[in-house]
């Protein structure tokens, strides 16, 4: 009688862990052994129901923001006379072309 009592509550953590990792997608099967070590960071967020950061909206916003920060720097870091001539160069080139059209 103490035995089933004393069997079934040390059984009890291992089921209620494989229960919480099913419900959380994680079907992994983990063994008595498995069952005592603590859980990965991972796991955690998806039984809490944290989505990693990458997947949420704002995250991708920054991203996209930063993103263009820096075409707009790398831009910027050109020699300004470099501007100039693709400028010049692109009238230069509209010119010529409207010379052999007329």
């Amino acid at each position: 009688m103490l035995f089933c009592a004393l069997a079934s509550v040390k059984a009890a953590p291992r089921g209620a862990a494989e229960r919480l990792a099913e419900s959380a997608g994680l079907h992994r099967r983990r063994d008595a052994q498995n069952a005592r070590q603590p859980r990965t960071r991972f796991e955690t967020r998806i039984i809490k129901g944290i989505k990693a950061p990458w997947t949420t909206a704002e995250h991708q916003r920054r991203t996209r923001r930063a993103d263009a920060q820096v075409r707009i720097l790398k831009e910027r870091r050109k020699k300004p006379a470099t501007r100039r001539h693709a400028a010049a160069n692109c009238l230069l080139g509209s010119l010529r072309d409207f010379e052999h059209t007329t």
